[in-house]
């Protein structure tokens, strides 16, 4: 399965939102964005599905893609295009079933062994590449190179996570990104449209 394009797959924290949340999407769908991931851990589930609703609402006028952290029971009942897992338990093959052959699921590994345990997902993550202010002290940053050994190691596309911003996007993309990942730096941004357009400029170079 392609992924979406441009290859930006913001993740939602709203804990570190500047303003409400849905405010910040739909900036970052006016600056490029075309693909959120609702990454939610601090409400509850029917506060979590009326948000992936509004966004896949808002995502509809710019074609954008609309994923869900985890909550696979939401992600059949507000349609969304796929779940992406963390790195606990899971079952590629029954998620399939339930979601259907068409469904974007990706996991977030940190290392080989995990990204090998992963194949069969439509795409991984790979973090912390730098250091984060999302998360600090996770880690330890696996830099370029760390995350050009785990990229090439895989049969399926690697989105580097963790500390990216438009001055390195370059590096990650030619050290093998089939994509990449942001959470706080848009979140935090005065003008999220700016820092997603500038991003997306960085990735096409």
């Amino acid at each position: 399965m392609n992924l979406p394009f441009p290859p930006l797959l913001l993740i939602t924290d709203q804990s570190q939102a500047t303003c409400p949340l849905v405010d910040v999407v739909a900036a970052a769908f006016e600056g490029g964005c075309r693909w959120v991931m609702i990454r939610e851990k601090n409400i509850g589930p029917k506060t979590c599905q009326k948000l992936l609703s509004d966004i896949i609402r808002q995502a509809k006028p710019f074609g954008a893609v609309v994923t869900i952290n985890a909550d696979v029971k939401s992600a059949n009942l507000e349609d969304a295009a796929g779940v992406h897992l963390p790195q606990t338990n899971y079952d590629l093959r029954s998620l399939r079933l339930q979601l259907g052959q068409q469904s974007l699921i990706g996991v977030s590994v940190h290392n080989i062994k995990e990204g090998k345990a992963a194949i069969g997902a439509d795409y991984v993550t790979v973090s912390p590449v730098f250091n984060t202010a999302s998360k600090p002290g996770y880690g330890p940053a696996i830099g370029v190179k760390g995350f050009k050994e785990i990229a090439r190691s895989l049969p399926m596309p690697a989105l580097a996570l963790g500390g990216i911003e438009p001055s390195n996007v370059a590096q990650l993309r030619e050290g093998g990104a089939a994509g990449i990942a942001v959470m706080g730096s848009v979140m935090r941004a005065d003008d999220p449209a700016q820092k997603v357009n500038d991003i997306v400029s960085a990735w096409h170079g």
